[in-house]
């Protein structure tokens, strides 16, 4: 953002309030109530919602009339404090913000961004609306270089298509559909007997896959 390095790297003030981050987000996560949520210490605000768009293909008006002032916006954005983004339901805010008082994190917590159904990311205080720009040109603009360097590396006609398939606005993202029953154990047909599961690892770039791929002896298939 302003081509140079300088000021101190962030700090954690309180460490009390890392541990009531981590209680906060098991006490969610048993309640069913995450979504989605993302770090921001790579970049910051902006690159945080804005990877989570891109992976779910959508759109999200960012609000930051509690957070900044126009004068301000840019150290909000991208100012890389410790500090997570979640998306939860709108009907289940109050139970989300419950849980944050209950770990002493209700200061920390701030309503700052809605989906929108316009396919765009918008950044505004109050009602000035400081910037819009679609989703798919801007995943495009973060994802060229990944595309340049891989199209060297790898098949450069799959990259291609790879790259090209941002411009599909009906491509729903990261959407999960199980055709199966999370909950059921698969394992037991395979307990005390000599049967081996056939495997698929399905892994992508960026993804810390090592530790399943090391414990997998014969794999049948790599993705």
């Amino acid at each position: 953002v302003y081509s140079r390095m300088q000021g101190t790297a962030p700090d954690l003030d309180t460490p009390s309030d890392l541990a009531g981050l981590f209680n906060f987000v098991n006490n969610c996560r048993n309640e069913d109530l995450l979504l989605a949520y993302h770090d921001r210490s790579d970049g910051g605000l902006f690159t945080s919602l804005a990877e989570m768009v891109f992976a779910g293909h959508c759109g999200v008006d960012i609000q930051l009339q509690h957070l900044a002032t126009e004068d301000g916006v840019l150290a909000v954005l991208f100012n890389e404090e410790l500090g997570a983004v979640i998306q939860v339901r709108k009907k289940q805010l109050m139970s989300v913000m419950k849980y944050a008082d209950k770990n002493g994190l209700s200061d920390c917590l701030h309503e700052i961004a809605q989906l929108n159904d316009k396919g765009k990311l918008s950044i505004a205080v109050g009602e000035s609306i400081l910037f819009t720009q679609g989703r798919v040109e801007l995943q495009r603009q973060w994802a060229a270089t990944s595309y340049h360097m891989q199209s060297i590396r790898d098949n450069s006609a799959c990259a291609r298509e790879e790259y090209d398939q941002i411009l599909d606005s009906a491509d729903p993202g990261i959407s999960i559909k199980l055709s199966f029953d999370l909950n059921e154990d698969i394992t037991a047909p395979y307990i005390n007997v000599d049967a081996k599961p056939r495997i698929a690892i399905l892994r992508e770039q960026g993804v810390n896959g090592q530790i399943e791929i090391g414990r997998v002896s014969r794999p049948s298939m790599f993705i």
